[in-house]
């Protein structure tokens, strides 16, 4: 059978309409009804589904009822409308579609540049198949399908229609195509070409088979069409076409479609209407075979049948399209109506209810247009949405008073947000706003489950709130990369705070650039990506206990791990260490104490217990733990594989994870390594930043270089503002697809405004175990030395004074002030005294006691 050579759009009908172009069409702190449609079909909506939801409806002039798709209204029929009363036997239909995926661009990298390379028209919707509908009642009347009465005198032609079945399982995702192990097209956050969900992974040999059935076929009127979709996933430059796909159907070889390289296969195929059988079911098989002795391999989608059918119906309910785009009114007939008396006829293209229709014995005869979409019903009307409940939206859309801190989070984490949200106002003084996620879809995408609804919130807050704009933003609760678990090996499948992207990235909801594809922050944005409520209190308890901690001395301490494969790596990934600490860390105003864990084991090398010595020093605390190396989504390299067995307690490092895969926060299968080193109650880190995708050496470097920067030179402690920070910086090379994905893929888990311990100023700290005196029993007259070395454990102060008083009998009988100079952490101090009495003496040593350091917190300034 030969290809036909036209191109065959399959356009999913809707209404005819204008989408909202704002978020004021739904009016807050008013009821509704929320409509929830998984078929496409004609539903029902009768007074008792008010009542169901708790919706007094009297009162309510049916006349003013109203159905919204999109902020727009669609057109209903309601029955018994005419005396403003909504009685018992009221009712009202409407037209409801499944939410389909629709039109989606795929793009492709072209110079410094994205661009589309092609569209797909999805068939499943990524996030949810549930469509929703709304139901708005009072003021003006609502809109109406027209009553169309005409009766034309030209017949339709064709006694048939094509009958279109769609055959599709999304059971695995592929990121897209890529020509070696060193092309990483397919780690952009946009689908790319070749990427997305797939029924089967051929390779050769492998078949596909399906059945199915054809009643009401109509033989020797025309031919069948079958639609193809699938993409290769293999190439060779040796052989021209070396992808082959045969098709048969009850037997017979339709076709063998080629294809060279990664050409996508999306084509349609003609075969006649004969080789199908009238009644039991039909065959379809795939079979991929390479060209010669090729063995490839190739992504099957999906296929669709489309077969001549009889304009009749077995079950009383038919939906048909004529063949044409012109609005000729023709004299169509369906046979198989049994009821005449309780036909609903509806033009749901042309927005008509068809009442001029006759009958004869089982025949119905009725005038529509030839561009119509017919939905005839011959018995009562007994779909519904599946789900129907009363709904009234906050006003998130204006906000007075402004905000500073922004949480969107889910429902189930409404007690720990909240609790969240107090901790800021107090401890930060924010103006705090917590948006919950059912709203945002509600208001911002029409109660439709996408990403793009918490962006649109996000931009408009940033827009349109009461300045000044708002500067954090907290996605509380963990999403999916599969939301409507297609794969059997789901576990963690609730999208419970979405995200955008394969893989993913957090910066699209903090990017208010649209039409850009460089999500550099321009509020602090991260994530607390729990699970369940356990793990939610858990991280706030830990957040707010590490906002009431003081400073302690294991914050000056900086934590450095390298690895790599060979010794080149590893003297490439020390160099790079080395080159921060002794750029940000040793000199001033760090003045830092680094602690080098550095892989050194390949032949000929030092070998020593690298994981050990990675454990024991983030047990004894560190400020920055970071991290240059090879990882997976849960090991870096051969030295930490899980940190839930970490036990540094409240000593909370924020963790630079300079490598790949390890800050995923939406893995289906498995919880990530940064995932485990946050959620986990009294250890771990305060904040992980690492990237869902690859790590690119020369970006990373980049990156961790500007991290380090803003902590050091811009005195950045907030931890959602280093990587801000970081990617305002690499932001000017985000031409080169590196800097982009590296950018786009660093996310942040932890909450934006958790603090670094780690003050901007001096903070000195003075303990009884930080002296030596060399005689602790002396004479009288004998010449006493006293040392003492307390600690800076802030940034480098040029001076600082210490006091010695000496006390007898508890009253002051000597001073002596001495100062240190460049002081970065810790040093020595002198003081030298006898005793000319006998008596009970004590020595008071203060650290700072005229307060030069105005912002040092003085309770460990002294020790007697």
């Amino acid at each position: 059978m030969k290809k036909i050579i036209f191109v065959l759009l399959f356009v999913i009908f809707v209404p005819k309409l204008i989408w909202g172009q704002g978020f004021n069409w739904i009016t807050p702190n008013k009821d509704y009804l929320k409509l929830y449609v998984i078929k496409d079909g004609i539903n029902r909506i009768t007074k008792q589904d008010f009542t169901n939801t708790g919706i007094n409806t009297t009162g309510i002039d049916p006349r003013t009822v109203k159905v919204l798709y999109k902020g727009n209204q669609i057109p209903i029929y309601f029955y018994g409308e005419q005396d403003g009363i909504f009685d018992e036997t009221d009712y009202f239909d409407f037209y409801g579609l499944r939410n389909y995926g629709g039109l989606t661009n795929v793009y492709k990298e072209s110079g410094t540049s994205l661009v589309v390379d092609y569209v797909v028209n999805e068939y499943y919707n990524l996030y949810s198949d549930t469509n929703i509908y709304w139901v708005d009642w009072g003021g003006s009347y609502g809109l109406r399908f027209t009553d169309y009465s005409f009766q034309s005198l030209i017949n339709y032609p064709k006694n048939y229609f094509l009958k279109d079945i769609h055959f599709e399982k999304d059971l695995f995702y592929f990121l897209g195509e890529k020509r070696n192990q060193f092309d990483y097209r397919n780690f952009n956050n946009e689908r790319v070409t070749g990427e997305g969900w797939f029924w089967r992974e051929f390779q050769r040999g492998n078949s596909l088979n399906d059945t199915f059935s054809s009643p009401g076929l109509v033989q020797g009127t025309g031919d069948c069409l079958l639609k193809i979709v699938a993409y290769p996933n293999s190439y060779t430059d040796s052989i021209q076409n070396e992808h082959r796909l045969i098709i048969r159907i009850n037997g017979n070889i339709i076709d063998t479609v080629e294809r060279n390289d990664y050409s996508r296969i999306d084509t349609t195929i003609n075969f006649s209407a004969s080789l199908l059988n009238v009644s039991g079911v039909n065959q379809i098989t795939f079979t991929y075979s390479g060209a010669g002795s090729y063995t490839g391999r190739l992504n099957f989608d999906n296929f669709k049948i489309l077969y001549p059918k009889k304009t009749e119906t077995s079950d009383g309910f038919l939906s048909f399209e004529p063949d044409a785009l012109d609005t000729v009114t023709y004299k169509f007939k369906v046979q198989g109506i049994n009821n005449i008396q309780s036909i609903s006829l509806y033009d749901v293209k042309n927005n008509l209810r068809i009442t001029g229709f006759t009958n004869s014995n089982d025949t119905l005869y009725f005038s529509g247009k030839r561009n119509g979409k017919f939905e005839i019903s011959s018995g009562v009307i007994t779909q519904k949405p599946f789900k129907i409940k009363k709904r009234s939206v906050p006003n998130l859309v204006t906000n007075t008073t402004g905000a500073d801190y922004i949480i969107v989070y889910n429902k189930i984490f409404e007690n720990q947000a909240e609790q969240l949200r107090q901790h800021r106002t107090s401890a930060n003084n924010f103006r705090t706003f917590k948006a919950e996620i059912e709203d945002i879809y509600d208001i911002f995408n029409y109660g439709i489950e996408n990403p793009v609804a918490v962006r649109n919130f996000t931009k408009n807050a940033y827009g349109n709130w009461s300045a000044p704009k708002f500067r954090f933003l907290l996605l509380f609760g963990r999403g999916s990369l599969d939301p409507k678990k297609n794969m059997e090996s789901s576990v963690y499948y609730n999208n419970l705070v979405p995200v955008y992207g394969n893989p993913a990235t957090d910066g699209y909801f903090a990017n208010f650039n649209i039409g850009s594809y460089v999500y550099f922050p321009q509020v602090s944005v991260g994530r607390i990506p729990a699970y369940n409520t356990t793990e939610a209190q858990n991280i706030v308890n830990k957040i707010i206990s590490n906002d009431n901690q003081l400073p302690e001395r294991w914050i000056k301490n900086f934590i450095f791990i390298t690895g790599g494969q060979n010794s080149s790596e590893q003297i490439t990934f020390a160099n790079q260490s080395n080159s921060i600490i002794n750029s940000y860390i040793s000199p001033n105003p760090v003045s830092g104490i680094s602690v080098k864990i550095y892989r050194n084991d390949s032949t000929g090398g030092v070998t020593y217990n690298y994981q050990d010595s990675i454990i024991r020093s983030i047990n004894n605390g560190s400020t920055i733990v970071n991290y240059i190396g090879h990882a997976a989504t849960n090991v870096w390299d051969n030295g930490l594989e899980d940190p839930t067995i970490l036990s540094n307690n409240q000593k909370l490092p924020i963790v630079f994870s300079m490598t790949c895969f390890t800050g995923k926060n939406a893995e289906t299968n498995e919880r990530s390594f940064g995932e485990k080193f946050y959620y986990n109650s009294n250890k771990g880190a305060i904040g992980f930043i690492g990237t869902t995708g690859w790590s690119f050496s020369g970006s990373g470097n980049t990156y961790n270089t500007y991290l380090f920067q803003g902590f050091a030179n811009d005195s950045v402690r907030f931890i959602g503002d280093l990587l801000k920070y970081a990617s305002g910086k690499l932001k000017g090379d985000s031409l080169i697809f590196a800097s982009k994905n590296t950018i786009n893929c660093y996310n942040l888990i932890g909450d934006p405004a958790s603090k670094l311990l780690f003050p901007k100023h001096p903070e000195f700290d003075i303990q009884l175990s930080d002296y030596w005196i060399s005689n602790p029993f002396p004479t009288l007259r004998e010449t006493i030395v006293l040392k003492s070395f307390g600690k800076n454990i802030g940034t480098y102060a040029d001076s600082c004074k210490i006091r010695y008083e000496l006390f007898k009998n508890n009253l002051k009988i000597s001073q002596y002030d001495t100062v240190i100079k460049n002081f970065k952490f810790t040093d020595t101090t002198f003081y030298k005294f006898s005793l000319d009495s006998a008596g009970s003496y004590s020595v008071k040593i203060s650290m700072d006691p005229d307060n030069w350091y105005p912002l040092d917190e003085d309770l460990n300034n002294s020790v007697t």
